[in-house]
């Protein structure tokens, strides 16, 4: 484990102390982006790893398929959470806030600035959706790469991204015998107002 990290002042932003210690994270060798992303919905809870790239305007952003499970709870409840987990820091963050559609444009840029082998399997992928086998999807991929040539792949009109806006963060540190500290910042009217947590 590197070096502990100090505990959060009552005045703290949370999100600029996230964005810290994701850098820190990624510094020590830790895949900072991966987090578990949980959703609700008629099913009750689900959660999945999935890989968002730190705060962007104070928002958490994911891509995904609209039809997907978590794309159809997010648009019904406009409400999710998030957990990273460093073990190499010994942290955790985790978020609890709104989420919304990000804009056709914004989701544009982001599809445009991934790799092109991964805009291909995004067109190609009924995602979270019953398929055959997996060859047909590496086939599908490599027959639409092949009719596109060098030409740009579009994003699938299906695809997109949400905006994550924390409206309440817990900032959890590892201590030995259990007694970790935890720090929660709820979103007031003029900043973030601080407690402390039993571990």
């Amino acid at each position: 484990m590197t070096e502990p990290l100090p505990s959060p002042a009552p005045d703290s932003d949370p999100l600029a102390i996230f964005s810290a210690w994701y850098d820190r994270a990624e510094a020590a060798g830790e895949v900072a982006a991966a987090c578990a992303l949980a959703t609700s919905g008629a099913r009750g809870p689900s959660v999945r790893m999935v890989l968002i790239k730190g705060l962007t305007h104070g928002a958490l952003c994911v891509f995904t398929s609209y039809g997907s499970r978590k794309a159809q709870e997010l648009d019904q409840t406009g409400r999710a959470a998030v957990v990273y987990h460093w073990p190499k820091l010994g942290a955790q963050v985790r978020f609890e806030g709104s989420a919304r559609r990000l804009s056709d444009a914004e989701s544009d840029a982001y599809f445009a600035s991934r790799p092109r082998l991964s805009q291909l399997s995004a067109r190609v992928s009924p995602q979270s959706r019953p398929i055959g086998s997996y060859a047909e999807l590496t086939q599908a991929r490599d027959a639409l790469s092949d009719a596109l040539g060098e030409a740009p792949v579009s994003r699938p009109d299906d695809w997109g991204g949400y905006a994550i806006s924390p409206d309440h963060v817990e900032l959890w540190l590892d201590e030995p015998n259990r007694l970790h500290r935890r720090f929660a910042f709820d979103k007031q009217a003029d900043g973030w107002a601080m407690s402390l947590l039993g571990p």
